[in-house]
């Protein structure tokens, strides 16, 4: 065989070329699957986590308001740094970086901040949360909630919107759901606690309830009118009375005083009026007596000193509304300077009347004038009115119109009015109702009216009206099923209720 002839085989340059070129695109197409598998698998895992995080956060939302004795939904300026954020208050909030949604609950111990993450971080997300009152449900009771996530870019900006969940949740222990944000401001955490208050340690939100409440003879009759108004007898007024405002040994259940001392931002001042309103005695004049005391309730020793007040009122004298009416205005108009709270707090202002008769003294404004009695060729002084009501703070001395002296009372009023005889319409009433609808630039005090014996609807209705007190804050004895401590527990609710919505956690700077 000629080996000239025999040719040898191999790669050409262009082969090889094409060869690698083949070996690229298959190694290059094997490890964009592989990439992209990956890619996939951690879109997949980011998937679960992120729906997972937010299933966690709805059954947080949900546990938290239906189980909670508190719940505020607040706007950021509540939350927006710990400085701010009341410590007797728990917050579910997104985190400050938007990065996770936690809670924040407050270590007395440290005196700081411990963060709870609900959500964990998932990467390019940032979350939002929104609270609202469900204006369609017909129940205080039911918040509306919307949790969103958003992508962002390697910027941390917003591309698009990922996921979003609404959903609603009823209340099963608090009172009510109360929204605190507002168009501009939107709620975007929730303020809770399970302790039973609705204050905050900060004192931004105060409630100022003055008790007026008639303790004159009459009030030792029983509801319906028997008895003697010189004798108290077990099943009297009075002592029906006391057992409303705080119990008895038999009661199982605390009054009213006890209620409202639950809250460590409200006040309350009792204001017992026989012949006047006088304190500490509504019979005797003491020009040390001073105005009566306000008490914070939530105070333990300033409580019991209250509840000890209240069990020892008894039942003695006139009634002199009018009087009892202008003390307990300048109670409240004096209030925020003598408990010197600074201008930033508000102050929400309350008041209860018990009245059980219609008024029988007032005060008239006039002189007293020295005249000559040719019978004892003697001199006197008698009183003439002006035709006006004192409407003066402090209290008052027990002159009357109806009597002489021998020396100047040296006053410009005098008691009118024989004790006895009913004064309707009482103009007194009239002129301090005029004070009290004038408070606060005529904003008024929310009053509540009690009726305690039958057939005062006329006289009710005509202290109600000179009072600005709602028609349904009226109670009588003649309404079906009147039960005093029933209508004082009535009225501490709505209250708590009404001032509920103003109270809650508080912004500490």
């Amino acid at each position: 065989m000629d080996r000239r002839n025999i040719r040898r085989k191999g790669f050409t340059l262009v082969e090889l070329v094409i060869v690698l070129g083949l070996a690229s695109v298959i190694i290059l197409g094997s490890v964009n699957l592989v990439l992209l598998g990956t890619r996939t698998q951690k879109v997949t895992v980011d998937e679960y986590t992120l729906q997972s995080g937010i299933r966690r956060a709805t059954e947080q939302v949900n546990q938290i308001v239906r189980y909670s004795k508190a719940v505020f939904a607040v706007p950021k300026t509540f939350n927006e740094s710990a400085s701010v954020m009341d410590p007797g208050w728990n917050y579910l909030m997104v985190s400050h970086d938007k990065k996770s949604i936690v809670i924040m609950r407050y270590n007395d111990e440290t005196g700081e901040w411990v963060e709870e993450t609900v959500v964990e971080p998932v990467e390019n997300i940032l979350f939002d949360l929104r609270f609202y009152k469900d204006e369609d449900a017909g129940s205080d009771t039911v918040m509306k909630y919307v949790i969103s996530a958003y992508f962002t870019d390697s910027k941390g900006q917003i591309t698009a919107e990922k996921a979003l969940f609404e959903s609603t949740v009823e209340a099963v222990n608090s009172v009510q759901v109360v929204g605190k944000g507002t168009v501009a401001s939107p709620s975007i955490a929730l303020a809770f606690r399970g302790d039973g208050q609705t204050s905050g340690r900060g004192k931004n939100e105060i409630a100022y309830i003055t008790i007026v409440v008639d303790v004159s003879g009459s009030m030792n009759l029983t509801p319906d009118g028997k008895g003697k108004t010189n004798k108290e007898r077990t099943d009297s007024r009075i002592a029906y009375l006391r057992k409303a405002l705080v119990g008895d040994q038999n009661n199982p259940e605390p009054g009213i005083i006890q209620m409202f001392a639950k809250e460590e931002n409200i006040f309350v001042s009792l204001i017992p009026f026989s012949t006047t309103a006088n304190h500490p005695n509504p019979i005797a004049y003491s020009a040390s007596g001073g105005d009566y005391k306000i008490y914070e309730v939530y105070q333990k020793a300033q409580g019991k000193e209250l509840i000890e007040k209240v069990k020892a009122l008894k039942a003695y004298g006139g009634t002199n509304t009018g009087d009892a009416l202008r003390r307990a205005y300048y109670m409240h108009s004096d209030f925020r300077a003598k408990m010197r709270i600074d201008e930033k707090t508000r102050v929400h202002h309350y008041m209860i009347v018990l009245v059980d008769g219609e008024t029988t003294y007032e005060v008239e404004e006039g002189n007293w004038e020295k005249r000559y009695d040719p019978k004892h060729d003697s001199y006197y002084w008698a009183f003439s009115s002006i035709g006006k009501y004192y409407l003066d703070k402090g209290n008052i001395k027990t002159v009357r119109s109806m009597y002489s002296y021998t020396s100047n009372p040296g006053v410009a009023y005098a008691i009118t009015g024989d004790g006895n005889t009913d004064i309707y319409n009482s103009p007194h009433v009239s002129a301090a109702g005029a004070l009290i609808n004038s408070f606060e630039e005529g904003t008024g005090i929310r009053s509540y009216l009690i009726g305690y014996a039958a057939d005062l609807s006329t006289h009710v209705d005509f202290i109600g009206n000179a009072i600005g007190t709602d028609p349904d804050h009226i109670y009588r004895y003649d309404d079906e099923d009147f039960d005093l401590e029933e209508v004082f527990k009535s009225i501490a609710n709505d209250i708590m209720a009404d001032f509920w919505i103003l109270s809650g956690p508080q912004i500490m700077k």
